[in-house]
């Protein structure tokens, strides 16, 4: 009895922001709820971006889910866009963007001075203040900042090899995210790879012993006894490997 044809158009013109459809054991659709014309436009105009209880979530072909470049309860923003999910390596955390190697921005988390050695080619460290302990000082990595093929560096010129004490502003852009996964031309996702390393009586870590259990084909890394995800205030299982979504823990 009622006509469908004003609500189809709104469906084919993407105009809902949401359409969440349940599905019955055995992938049965509500069919009194939902006609073949209705279906026909969200599969047209919409994609498929979860399944919640049974209960798909559609959003239209051209939404594009809110960047958090930060947590409410972190202490650092994030180093780079993690539209991909982040992921949980050991005490390393990496932040999966969308696009290319070599798009996407990577920003110092805070004031700090810089290191970059002769042979680094897509990483630098950066000596910052420790925000849980005041009065102390932490250095962060930044890796990955590499083409795919392991030569070429996404580093921001400023930043040349042999880098030493070179002082950053919190925000100032380092490099971009790479696709280096460790093997010559086999790219991994692209990604910036972050660790917080203690100091200990004012001087630098050993970084020939450190950062060569950085790289992604040493898998789980237990040099740096600092868990990154309080930093960020990220809200993550620090066990799993696989990629997780960005989902900020309680303030």
């Amino acid at each position: 009895l009622w006509d469908q044809t004003d609500f189809v158009s709104r469906l084919e013109a993407g105009e809902f922001p949401l359409v969440m459809i349940h599905v019955f054991p055995g992938g049965e659709v509500f069919r009194e709820r939902w006609t073949a014309e209705m279906l026909a436009a969200i599969e047209r105009e919409y994609k498929l971006v979860g399944i919640f209880a049974g209960t798909r979530a559609y959003r239209p072909l051209s939404y594009e889910p809110p960047q958090i470049s930060s947590c409410p309860s972190g202490l650092w923003p994030f180093p780079s866009a993690a539209g991909a999910g982040i992921q949980v390596e050991g005490q390393t955390l990496s932040f999966l963007g969308r696009g290319n190697g070599g798009e996407i921005p990577v920003v110092a988390v805070a004031d700090g001075s810089l290191t970059r050695l002769e042979d680094w080619g897509g990483t630098v460290v950066i000596r910052h203040a420790d925000p849980r302990k005041p009065g102390t000082y932490v250095w962060a990595v930044y890796t990955g900042m590499l083409h795919a093929n392991g030569v070429e560096s996404y580093i921001a010129p400023e930043f040349p090899l042999g880098s030493a004490g070179a002082p950053v502003q919190a925000g100032q852009l380092l490099g971009y995210q790479g696709a280096w996964s460790g093997k010559p031309n086999w790219p991994a996702w692209v990604h910036v790879r972050f660790a917080v390393v203690p100091e200990h009586d004012g001087a630098p870590p050993d970084w020939e012993v450190l950062l060569p259990n950085l790289l992604p084909e040493a898998g789980r890394w237990e040099g740096a006894p600092l868990a990154p995800l309080p930093y960020f205030g990220l809200d993550a299982d620090p066990t799993a490997r696989r990629v997780q979504p960005v989902v900020c823990g309680e303030e």
